[in-house]
């Protein structure tokens, strides 16, 4: 199957071999965010040992386990991208962040978020092209 032209920017993507890489620092990065939250829970965090809980517990440590794969894989990708490009497409990661919490967490989707979605991933493209 071949692109056309004007899918030059996706087709740089596809040719780039950096999927699985990308796939990977997604999903390290999203799961960390929703181990967090997890681990903290629908309470504020009044006390310091509340927070060591939260930090030492199981969703705490494999949160933080996900952030240290993420870092690593975020140096990858920057070795093979440039920053602006990488921290555009990057930013895909508040989008999934944002779907995940609604489908597995089941917190609040609006239109409104709908529509930012829609210009931030319109957004993401232009920046990455």
């Amino acid at each position: 199957m071949e692109l056309s032209t004007g899918g030059a920017a996706v087709r740089t993507l596809l040719n780039a071999g950096d999927w699985m890489l990308w796939i990977l620092f997604f999903a390290s990065g999203v799961y960390g965010h929703l181990a967090l939250k997890l681990a903290v829970g629908s309470s504020p965090l009044e006390k310091p040992q509340a927070l060591l809980r939260a930090c030492t517990g199981a969703w705490g440590l494999t949160a933080f386990s996900a952030w240290a794969l993420s870092a690593g894989l975020w140096m990858l990708l920057l070795s093979r991208h440039s920053l602006a490009r990488a921290n555009a497409i990057s930013a895909l990661g508040s989008l999934l962040l944002s779907l995940s919490a609604w489908l597995l967490l089941h917190e609040a989707w609006t239109w409104s978020k709908t529509l930012g979605a829609v210009l931030v991933a319109a957004g993401i493209y232009l920046v990455a092209s």
